[in-house]
């Protein structure tokens, strides 16, 4: 005798063909390029599964060489099936005609009915007895249950399919390439400093799989900006939209399509462990894949073996490691903006207090270029800082932020040093700019009881004239609107302990006269 109040059957269709994933191409916004593979049968003509809805103009098939392809479309049919009866409503309706035995309360008693169901409604049941015919309120009934083999628990089912119709050579071998969403990667980056004079960099990918069951020989991870104007919009021929929905979708592609944020969020650590054995344990217990990467256009592909992910999966993946000659630095970044200047003179700009970033400066040293990432700074195991490693060609320098360095203190202050008429003037003759020159004072003091070396940057709104401790001047492009000439300074300099380190500097610029 087999008892249920309710179901828990995997729902079963008749078998309609799928074509496999066989290889992908995953950019970092969500979407992957994937390419399926299917044969077509002897009868020459195949009814397989729609794919999942890709974007639109990205849906091409081809064919092993000698397949030829006479006619390919996209319908709908009907598979039946079954699924599983979620309440004993629906249990007694996959048992119509059976005999059954129902525990009913009625009254407020427990009662034991057998007989054969002859009809369910949403309220009632008929079933009918040895003696007569009992009609039941559903809402009684506690427990339904019957013989092994006869009782059901299942219901069948008849619904709508999206599926492709292919014919073609008998035998012959069908790919199919779109853009779908559901696939992506997400980069990361190691950079340990536990060697006085080298790093060594780790790159890691992370895989989101929430598309499909997938076995691949091969993933390509994508670094680059490729343009995909129709991002948001399905390909009509396996969407299974309606003309009109299409159109409608096809009018909105004025949006912008917007790039994804990098990941981000907070790192954490084993707070238990201690300092010794935080050193001992390896952070790239993986071998780091061999495969060398390869560059189409303004697009790299890194190559990732041996992917193996069910849907809802994440896999992770060490992709490469390199290791680099670097340098710690400490760099201050300034601008000052045009509206400071006062138009009758006086102090233009103080700020007594400007963070100090501890840096690393290396170089690319593979063959691989570092797409832009997340990157943390560890030394013996501890995590020293993050931040976000930009997109690093091949060979090229890159720095990376570890931390503020508080005990490096800057001050800078600016001040009007002179005034002049220009020769700018109206139709009456009325001076229009006064050219003010402005002269800046960085003071910095280091604390950490050595020699570091400094990276100082100021960006300035006016033309600059001078600078002292080898400060290299650029002098920018006037844009289109603008009065003045803008230009910056930059100093690498040695900075010693303990004692105020002095710099200055001079621009010029045009001030509106009120």
């Amino acid at each position: 005798m087999v008892s249920a109040t309710l179901a828990l059957l995997t729902p079963g269709q008749q078998d309609l063909a799928t074509a496999p994933i066989v290889g992908a191409s995953l950019f970092k916004n969500g979407y992957a390029v994937v390419t399926r593979r299917i044969a077509i049968p002897s009868t020459g003509e195949l009814v397989m599964r729609s794919p999942l809805s890709s974007v639109l103009g990205t849906v091409w098939l081809g064919t092993q060489k000698g397949t030829v392809l006479t006619d390919v479309r996209a319908s709908t049919t009907d598979i039946s099936g079954t699924r599983p009866a979620n309440s004993l409503n629906e249990i007694l309706q996959a048992n119509v005609g059976k005999e059954v035995t129902i525990l009913a309360l009625l009254g407020s008693e427990r009662t034991e009915i057998f007989g054969k169901v002859i009809r369910v409604s949403d309220s009632n049941l008929l079933i009918e007895t040895s003696d007569n015919f009992l009609t039941l309120p559903n809402s009684a009934i506690l427990t339904v249950s019957g013989d092994k083999g006869e009782f059901k628990n299942s219901l069948s089912t008849t619904e709508k399919a999206a599926v492709w119709r292919v014919k073609g050579t008998p035998g012959g071998t069908v790919f199919i390439t779109g853009l779908v969403r559901g696939l992506t990667w997400v980069p990361s980056y190691q950079i340990d400093i536990s060697n006085d004079k080298k790093l060594t960099l780790t790159s890691k990918a992370t895989l989101i799989n929430d598309l499909e069951d997938m076995d691949l020989p091969e993933a390509r991870l994508i670094t680059g900006f490729p343009n995909l104007p129709f991002i948001n919009i399905s390909d009509p021929f396996d969407s299974g939209v309606n003309m009109n929905q299409f159109l409608n979708a096809l009018s909105n592609t004025g949006a912008a399509f917007a790039s994804p944020a990098m990941p981000g969020g907070p790192m954490t650590q084993n707070a238990a462990m201690r300092r010794g054995e935080m050193s001992d344990i390896s952070v790239t217990p993986f071998e780091p894949n061999e495969l060398e990467g390869f560059r189409s256009e303004d697009l790299f592909f890194y190559r990732q073996p041996k992917v193996n992910l069910k849907r809802g999966e994440r896999g992770y993946y060490v992709l490469f490691q390199a290791d680099s000659e670097y340098e710690h630095i400490y760099t201050v970044r300034s601008t000052t903006p045009e509206s400071f200047i006062q138009p009758r003179g006086g102090p233009v700009m103080s700020q007594p207090s400007i963070d100090v970033w501890h840096e690393l400066k290396f170089k690319n040293t593979s063959k691989m270029p570092f797409t832009t990432a997340g990157a943390i700074t560890v030394k013996d195991g501890e995590i020293l800082g993050q931040d976000m490693l930009g997109y690093v060609s091949p060979g090229a320098d890159t720095t990376l932020k570890i931390t503020k360095a508080l005990d490096i203190q800057a001050e800078e202050i600016e001040s009007e040093f002179a005034r002049r008429p220009s020769d700018i003037k109206d139709q009456n003759g009325n001076v229009l700019y006064d050219i003010v020159t402005i002269r800046g004072t960085w003071e910095i003091i280091n604390r950490k009881g050595r020699e570091v070396k400094m990276e100082i940057t100021k960006s300035l709104p006016g033309e600059a004239k001078f600078a002292t401790n080898a400060g290299v001047i650029t002098i920018g492009v006037r844009r289109m609107g603008q009065v003045n000439l803008p230009s910056s300074i930059k100093w690498t300099l040695p900075v010693p302990s303990g004692k105020p380190f002095r710099i200055s500097y001079e621009y010029e610029m045009l001030i509106r006269v009120r």
